[in-house]
Parts: structure tokens; sequence; C-alpha cells
């Protein structure tokens, strides 16, 4: 008989851990072996039971899902780490995949896929939900994306945001308490960092950052 994957689900929100765990409870081939709130109760539950998948939310109280993944090659090298939270943002994916995730799903998925991902990382293979895709292929094509885009400062960053929002520079300037030369200052050079070349294209990075929504 197969043996049930094992696993281990941390989540700092109550309904999300009962909600995982009602789901999981209909899988026979699945065993949830425990569940916790924070990620220093996630390395302790790791150590000790050795699940063969992790499902962490990415900001867990205490450690988020890097600082946990990168304790696991020394506590448990063999538990594959699936990253189950709630923001897609090429900084937080970028993050989790550079720490050692092979999973990446939205809590804002079907829950499909967060059964899919499971199967997969239990089976030694990588899983992305479709939203995370592109980020994941961008990293691939352009492995030094990631690398340019946590080098905005706080008000280039801001400049982009009203931007992607639709305002002009000399509504930024007023909404920043700006000249309209120092907005379009930070513009540029956040085109230029980002490699951004029109507007649409810093658009779609504010977009796909989080910065704004669709």
């Amino acid at each position: 008989m197969k043996r049930r994957v094992r696993l281990l689900h941390a989540d700092g929100h109550d309904l999300l851990l009962r909600g995982v765990e009602a789901m999981l409870a209909d899988r026979p081939s699945l065993r949830l072996m425990g569940s916790c709130k924070s990620g220093r109760q996630a390395l302790s539950l790791i150590s000790t039971i050795k699940p063969d998948v992790a499902i962490l939310d990415f900001a867990l109280p205490d450690l988020n899902a890097v600082e946990v993944i990168s304790a696991l090659s020394r506590l448990s090298p063999k538990t594959a780490v699936l990253i189950y939270t709630e923001s897609g943002s090429q900084q937080v994916v970028s993050a989790a995949l550079s720490a050692g995730a092979r999973g990446f799903v939205l809590k804002s998925d079907p829950a499909d896929c967060l059964l899919a991902a499971i199967d997969a990382l239990a089976s030694g293979r990588s899983y992305f939900a479709p939203a995370i895709a592109e980020i994941v292929l961008e990293r691939v094509l352009y492995p030094e994306t990631s690398q340019r885009t946590g080098r905005l400062t706080r008000q280039e960053k801001e400049v982009v945001r009203y931007v992607a929002l639709g305002q002009l520079n000399r509504q930024i300037a007023a909404h920043l308490k700006l000249s309209v030369k120092t907005v379009e200052t930070h513009r540029s050079q956040a085109m230029q960092k980002l490699r951004t070349p029109t507007t649409t294209d810093l658009v779609r990075w504010a977009i796909r950052n989080n910065l704004v929504t669709a």
C-alpha cells in the first residue's frame, strides 16, 4: 500500500487552518501531521515530524517563510516547501523561490490548485499556480529582473504607483508635494532601472508587483 503524503500547514489565520484541514481530510492519500500559526512553531514541528511537504503562508508571525525555509536544509532537508499565501508580487515570489520553495499557490486560487501542488511536490516536481507562472518564467529568461525591481527608492515606487493610476506628472507632484521636475526625474530613473521603455510597460510592472490592482 502506498504511503500517505505527510503534511504540515502553517498559517497565522485560524479560518485558513481549519479550511485546509477540512479539505485535506477528504483526501485519503494525504495526512496532515500538524498545523500551527507561527514560523517558530513551524520549525519546531517540522524538525520533529519531518513532513514530505510543508505548506507555509509567506507572512508568518515570528519568522516569515524565507527564514523558515533557510533553516530547513539543516532540520529537514527532504521536506518540500509549498508557499500558500495572498500576495503574488514579484518580490514575494522571487524571495520564496530564491530561498528554496518548490511550489507557489495563491489563496485566491481554486482548491484544486493547492491539491495539485501538494501532489506535484510529493512526487518530486514543482508546481506554480497560473498567476505565478509568468513571474517564474521571467526569472528563468531574465534572471536579473528580480535584482532590478528591488532597487527602486520609496519615492520612485510612489511615482510609479501614481503613474499606474493614470495620474499626470503635475498631479503626482501635488500628491507627493514635489516639483514636477523631481517627479519627471523619479519616473525616468524608475523606467531605466526596471528597463520598461514605455508607460504601458511601467503600468504592467506596477500591477504585477501589487502597487495597484488591475
